[in-house]
């Protein structure tokens, strides 16, 4: 039996992704699907329908009324928003108190993580690329792989110091060193075990090794979140074990005719918007609150 294989058969006792985000994915893909459809496939998950209320009613969401309920959210978020707040809802219950064997806490994985998506959607805006509404998501579960990953890494964690100490291989590179796989290898499986779209698995698959035009696995929702992953890092999101540091490959920003000036403005711009994604779920019993509005920006 391979590594991966391994690790999937294991994952069978994690908590996974609620099915209402599959339910919510082919409604909007049906042209008939209404806000009373939409609304009543969500309503049944109690855990989903809290988390959304709080994320409709963050200012990092651009609505500017108070949202009270899973009707008014689907009227006044729109599909787009619907989704990256249903998928959100349901991501942020999944999430472990700790990720061992990566060395970081709920709190710093779902910072990383929102730090990602909001940053890849901008960037995708300012570029108008096709797929825009899947950008978002595709960020936010770049790294569920690594929910998988945390207790094989913290079982050899003496293997995975060692080989830190040693600072010859990236934290990609240790993972298959030490357990045969990697957290993008197993991401990308979750994300098709679970039934989401296509960019999402690609997403997960690719982000550390985004693939050129022509090679399978290439999509700018990909090159998005690469480039979103290391600005995330570089900005102090998501620091894990070691402190590793992400590169940006270059041929991304190239391709999709970034600068280094459209990088710094959108990696600003984010900030506010990050802060209060993350503080969102910084305790449990969080109400949802009322902001002045400030959208998410372009």
């Amino acid at each position: 039996m391979s590594a991966l294989q391994s690790i999937l058969d294991k994952t069978k006792n994690l908590p996974s992704i609620s099915s209402t985000v599959g339910r919510l994915y082919e409604l909007l893909a049906s042209d008939t699907a209404g806000a009373a459809a939409i609304a009543r496939a969500i309503e049944p998950d109690a855990a989903v329908t809290a988390n959304l209320l709080r994320i409709a009613n963050s200012a990092a969401f651009g609505v500017s009324r108070n949202v009270s309920s899973v009707r008014q959210s689907v009227t006044l978020l729109g599909p787009g928003r619907l989704v990256d707040a249903v998928v959100s809802s349901a991501f942020r219950t999944v999430l472990p108190r700790r990720l061992p064997g990566y060395g970081i806490d709920a709190a710093a994985f779902w910072k990383h993580s929102i730090a990602v998506a909001l940053l890849a959607e901008r960037l995708g805006k300012q570029l108008r690329v096709a797929d825009i509404e899947r950008v978002f998501s595709a960020g936010l579960l770049h790294d569920i792989g690594k929910l998988a990953m945390a207790p094989e890494l913290e079982a050899r964690a003496e293997a995975v110091r060692a080989a830190l100490e040693q600072g010859q291989q990236s934290f990609a590179e240790i993972e298959h060193a030490v357990i045969g796989a990697g957290h993008d290898e197993v991401g990308a499986a979750l994300a098709h075990r679970w039934s989401l779209p296509e960019e999402i698995v690609l997403a997960a698959r690719w982000h550390h090794h985004p693939r050129p035009p022509g090679e399978e696995g290439h999509h700018a929702v990909v090159d998005l979140v690469h480039i979103a992953d290391g600005l995330a890092h570089l900005l102090g999101y998501g620091a894990d074990i070691g402190e590793l540091a992400r590169d940006i490959d270059a041929s991304c920003t190239t391709r999709l005719g970034l600068c280094n000036k459209t990088l710094e403005r959108v990696a600003s711009e984010a900030i506010d918007p990050i802060a209060e994604l993350s503080e969102l779920f910084a305790s449990s019993d969080a109400k949802p609150r009322q902001r002045p509005h400030r959208g998410r920006g372009n």
